[in-house]
Parts: C-alpha cells; sequence; structure tokens
C-alpha cells in the first residue's frame, strides 16, 4: 500500500506557515505603535520555543496518523505499541539514493521527498530475529557476553547506557585497532590499566616524586579514554554489536570480529554493507530515538535471563 508521505506534509506546512505569516504581519503593523523593546517581547511571547515545539508535535502526530490509517499496524504484522512507536522514533527514514549502498535495496519501501524510507516490516523482522538469536544464546550460556559499539554522537548515551545496565564491556571514544586480532597484547594493558588504578586507590603511588606522580595520572588518564569501557574484560566476548556499520573505524572492528570469528549484530542504515553483518538490523542508525528503541527491544530479552542494575550511572574520569 503506497503512502501519500509528500502530500502530507505539504499540506499540513502550507496551514502551519500561512498561519505563522498571517501572525508575523500583524505584528509587524504593530511595530509602529509600540517600543521596539516591548515589540521584540511581544514577538518572543507569540514565537516561543513551546509554541514552535508544539506546531512540531502537531506535524508529527497528523503524518503519523494519516500512516496509521493507510497502512494500519494489523497490516504489516507488528504490534500497534511498536508500530506508533517506530514511526515516532523516524526509524524508517533513510538516505539520498545516491548513497544507497546496493545490497541494501531490498530492505527499501519508497522514496520520501528524495529520502528513501526503509521497510517498517523488515525492520521488525530484523529486531525480532535478532531478539530470537540473543534469547537462544543467553539460555545456553548464562556469562554471555555482548561488546557494544557506538561511537558516534547518536549512539554513545544509548549504548552506554544498556552496557553499563547488564555490565557489558563497550566502546563509546573509538576503536584500538587490534583489540580482538591482537588480544594478546590489548589484554596485558587492561591488566596493567586495572593494577595502576588499584595501586592509585591504595596510596600506593605517593611513595614516588611529585613528577612521577603527575606521569602516572596523565596514563591512567589516557588508558581510560581508550579502554575505560572494556577495562574489565578478560576474554574475546560472544557478540560484537554495532551501530552505524558505515562509520570507518566501526568498519575495522566487524573486519577484526569476522577474523576471529566473533559473530556481529548490527544496525545498518542504507548507506552500509550487511554483507559482513551476521544479523541485520535495518534502520535508521543516525537518530537517537531509533537507536534507543531497538537495544531497549534487545534489552527486554536479555532483563529475562539477567537482573539489570537500577540506576547505572555515566563513568567519570579520575581527578588529576
Amino acid at each position: 500500500m503506497e503512502v501519500n508521505f509528500r502530500r502530507s506534509y505539504k499540506d499540513l506546512d502550507c496551514k502551519v506557515s500561512m498561519n505563522l505569516l498571517l501572525e508575523r504581519d500583524k505584528y509587524q503593523k504593530c511595530s509602529c505603535l509600540i517600543g521596539k523593546f516591548d515589540f521584540f517581547l511581544f514577538l518572543d511571547k507569540i514565537f516561543s520555543v513551546s509554541k514552535m515545539e508544539e506546531v512540531e508535535k502537531t506535524i508529527q502526530k497528523e503524518i503519523s496518523q494519516q500512516i496509521s490509517a493507510q497502512s494500519p499496524a494489523a497490516s504489516f504484522g507488528i504490534p500497534k505499541e511498536d508500530f506508533e512507536a517506530m514511526l515516532e522514533s523516524g526509524i524508517y527514514w533513510g538516505h539520498l539514493p545516491s548513497k544507497v549502498h546496493p545490497k541494501m535495496r531490498e530492505y527499501i519501501e519508497g522514496l520520501k521527498s528524495n529520502v528513501t524510507v526503509i521497510d517498517l516490516r523488515k525492520i521488525y523482522q530484523g529486531i525480532e530475529k535478532a531478539k530470537e538469536y540473543l534469547e537462544e544464546k543467553i539460555k545456553e550460556n548464562p556469562d554471555f557476553t555482548i561488546l557494544l559499539v557506538g561511537t558516534t554522537p547518536p549512539a554513545r548515551e544509548p549504548v552506554l547506557k544498556m552496557a553499563q545496565k547488564f555490565d557489558f564491556p563497550y566502546v563509546i571514544q573509538r576503536w584500538i585497532g587490534g583489540t580482538f586480532t591482537n588480544f594478546q597484547v590489548i589484554s596485558q594493558r587492561l591488566k596493567y590499566f586495572r593494577e595502576l588504578e588499584e595501586q592509585k586507590e591504595k596510596g600506593e603511588l605517593k611513595k614516588y616524586s611529585r613528577k612521577e606522580q603527575l606521569d602516572f595520572e596523565r596514563e591512567l588518564k589516557r588508558l581510560y579514554k581508550n579502554f575505560g569501557g572494556i577495562k574489565m574484560m578478560e576474554k574475546l566476548p560472544d557478540l560484537l554489536l554495532v551501530i552505524n556499520v558505515s562509520f570507518p573505524n566501526h568498519q575495522i572492528a566487524i573486519k577484526e570480529a569476522n577474523k576471529v570469528g566473533i559473530p556481529v549484530m548490527a544496525m545498518v542504515d542504507v548507506d552500509g554493507n550487511p554483507e559482513p553483518i551476521d544479523i541485520v538490523i535495518p534502520g535508521n542508525d543516525e537518530s537517537k530515538k531509533a537507536i534507543e528503541f531497538v537495544l531497549n527491544k534487545l534489552s527486554e530479552v536479555i532483563e529475562k535471563y539477567r537482573k539489570p542494575k537500577e540506576e547505572p550511572q555515566e563513568p567519570q574520569e579520575k581527578e588529576t
């Protein structure tokens, strides 16, 4: 069923624009009657952030209602609650047709304003497949470990939240080359990191000179930046979960995982290559809400077998 996205946006934009233009003209005519300062206060009161947010929410609501009316959730085989959440998160938005990877064309439903729209059914199927995989593996191995990788700005907070919730290792700054393929050396650095941090906590570094103590502080800061998320990782993970496979630094992680035989699950946008990915979740990997939606659905499965922390907190760098 084809949805007329363009018409819905155009009609709504015209209505909103006309109303705002009419209001603006009224206020401009009043500018000659009241002082400049009072006039700008008047404008600020009318064109407040809250009002613009309300207009934006109205547009989104109207569009979602039109999509729901023309393409009911039942016809997609998607629960209504999930269907509405997917629409709200914008998980179906892709990129310009010129940026589409040839192997991602099968996931595309159509175009809207020259931007690709990902098929909601295939997004939902990808999430369900990922959930089934996780449930099967966690049942077999209660200590099943996932290494989460999301170094792009929209992915950092959702990835960090999920990782801390289940004590999973994570990378949100930069993937260090050789983390998998040269794990023997990396594990030695992690061991040194843990020992140095322990020495500092016990006050054993105070026996050194002031200059040496400052050197240790800088070293700890550098180690935390590079290895803070994987500090406690003593063995290779059972699964690599990546957000945004088109990011060059993430591609290195995926290649290393393929080389050492670690399965890869990833959220793949239309500009990414799904070939090296074992479990593909198609979707908009540049939307924080979309990433949160996917990770929350995966977390629901993990929570059945592993008790999460109540209040995960963001890690803070050691004071220098």
